[in-house]
């Protein structure tokens, strides 16, 4: 700076430029399913700590809440549809980030296959496909406590029923099925196993 007689002074001045803040959190967050305990921790960089989170546009499922200190969403959510919503980040320099996400919350899984299966007949192999509704898939399937299905026969994780029945008679065995979003639900099913036609 130099005045009008050609004096001059200088002074030196630092700028601290603070890192900006994202959310680092993937969109669309991991699935809930209804009625079953949801947790996911949203993520952010950069900026300074403390943070504040908050949602700016939209809302969550219905049961599920954020968490305004630590970012995490959770609860248990009661209705099953798909949500979109807004979160935004704020740190303790007042400088905010936000970011868009989905939700997709399964509805209440169900085993849709009637409990009562197709005959079977002794040492004729059988196939039998079981079906499952609502929940997030994928789904895994596996045999529960409570009777077994016909010497020869297994369920595999994929829901189905097979083998070759090595006896015969009327057999009763749960089968339980969970989704990705741990959500389960069990059936009892009857399976008669017939003589062969002589």
């Amino acid at each position: 700076m130099q005045d009008a007689n050609n004096a001059s002074a200088t002074k030196s001045y630092s700028v601290v430029i603070g890192e900006g803040l994202t959310i680092t959190t993937a969109s669309p967050l991991p699935a809930a399913s209804e009625n079953v305990a949801y947790s996911q921790t949203l993520a952010a960089s950069g900026g300074t700590a403390p943070f504040t989170w908050s949602l700016s546009v939209g809302s969550l499922p219905p049961g599920l809440t954020l968490n305004t200190n630590s970012g995490v969403i959770s609860g248990t959510p009661t209705t099953a549809g798909s949500y979109s919503f807004i979160v935004q980040v704020r740190d303790s320099r007042q400088v905010s980030g936000q970011k868009a996400f989905t939700l997709q919350v399964g509805g209440r899984i169900t085993i849709a296959t009637p409990a009562t299966l197709p005959n079977a007949t002794i040492r004729t192999a059988y196939s039998e496909t079981l079906v499952a509704t609502g929940g997030t898939t994928p789904y895994t399937w596996s045999l529960a406590p409570g009777g077994i299905p016909p010497l020869g026969m297994t369920v595999d994780r994929d829901g189905v029923l097979a083998g070759t029945p090595t006896n015969a008679g009327t057999f009763t065995f749960t089968v339980q099925v969970s989704d990705s979003a741990g959500a389960s639900a069990s059936r009892t099913f009857t399976l008669t196993v017939q003589q062969a036609l002589s």
